[in-house]
């Protein structure tokens, strides 16, 4: 117990970062358990080299059936579009593809995504929201530098060829340096427009209501992370009322 206290503590010195992965995450009234889940992402996940990553925070929200709650695409758009000037938003859908044989997990986000991380391309150029602007509407991708490097051989003209990944092949646009991800992402070998979520075999939010999203903001300068919780509850409280089914 006093070894994992001692790795907990050097850990938490080297990435107070991701109290940030934890998440304004209100419980509606229900009690919120995030102080656990925020101790947790400081010490088990590896150092990221994003700007100001203090500032990053996964939105979630508890109910009585479920916890960390994610998003519905409704849901993204009502939050985003509030007249909120708390946090810039992102968000995110896991998806993988199978390349001879192996598996590569993806990531599905919107256009601003590396925008609101802060993450800078090793090559190229990150995604930008022109790449995402209605379904099917851009078949454009980012790839890791791991990825880069261990399944495309670090081709330095790998710019602009296309790629397969899901049902139709992607054009790459750039390549994002290591350790500007999120924890838990190091694994990951792509990056690709939300939008284009019908090429690959996940839910696509543009068509299922109920297709999960995670939710990503960085809190805009002047903005503390207490203020930050109380807009979101109020913004919960509002969006979801006491029988309205969805917070229940």
């Amino acid at each position: 117990m006093i070894q994992d206290l001692r790795y907990a503590l050097r850990g938490m010195r080297r990435s107070p970062l991701f109290a940030a992965s934890v998440a304004a995450t209100i419980g509606l009234g229900l009690g919120v358990l995030c102080s656990a889940f925020t101790i947790l992402n400081a010490y088990m996940f590896a150092s990221i080299d994003l700007p100001n990553a203090q500032a990053l925070y996964k939105l979630s929200w508890d109910t009585r059936s479920a916890r960390n709650r994610d998003f519905r695409l409704a849901d993204f758009d009502a939050v985003r579009q509030s007249d909120s000037s708390v946090f810039d938003l992102s968000a995110g859908l896991g998806a993988a593809v199978m390349q001879d044989g192996v598996q590569l997990p993806g990531l599905l986000v919107t256009g601003n995504y590396f925008q609101v991380l802060g993450a800078r391309p090793l090559l190229g150029r990150t995604l930008l929201p022109s790449d995402a602007i209605a379904p099917g509407s851009n078949a454009v991708a980012v790839l890791s530098e791991w990825a880069w490097r261990s399944r495309f051989g670090a081709d330095p003209t790998i710019l602009g060829k296309r790629i397969p990944l899901g049902r139709q092949s992607f054009e790459v646009v750039g390549v994002i340096r290591h350790g500007m991800v999120l924890p838990g992402q190091q694994s990951l070998g792509f990056w690709a427009p939300l939008t284009m979520a019908r090429a690959f075999e996940v839910a696509d939010p543009s068509t299922d209501a109920n297709a999960s999203l995670s939710v990503i903001g960085r809190l805009r300068d002047g903005v503390t992370a207490s203020q930050a919780r109380a807009w979101f509850d109020v913004w919960l409280r509002q969006r979801f009322p006491p029988g309205s089914g969805r917070s229940s």
